[in-house]
């Protein structure tokens, strides 16, 4: 029991960080879905680059009328699972 007890206080100190780190998102959740939600409304047709600056735009937008958002956000960040990707890009 004091093993067990002992592997779980270092679990606090994980866990703590990460409700630090959620609460973060939760934060910027609005700006972030507003974000990715635009990319995905009118971005699909366009270049990459396009798209990334249009973004950008946004995000400085938003910034101006004081909507907390996650630097970088958009629709690969906000919306994807790097690990997928990952195995997409090794598959070819």
């Amino acid at each position: 029991a004091d093993r067990l007890l002992g592997g779980l206080g270092g679990e606090k100190v994980r866990w703590s960080a990460t409700v630090t780190q959620l609460e973060g998102l939760v934060e910027n959740v609005v700006g972030d879905v507003i974000i990715a939600a635009g990319g995905i409304a009118y971005l699909g047709a366009f270049t990459a680059a396009y798209r990334e600056e249009q973004e950008r735009d946004w995000a400085r937008k938003l910034q101006g009328y004081g909507i907390p958002f996650t630097e970088g956000a958009g629709v690969k960040q906000t919306l994807s699972e790097p690990v997928l990707i990952r195995s997409w890009n090794i598959s070819g």
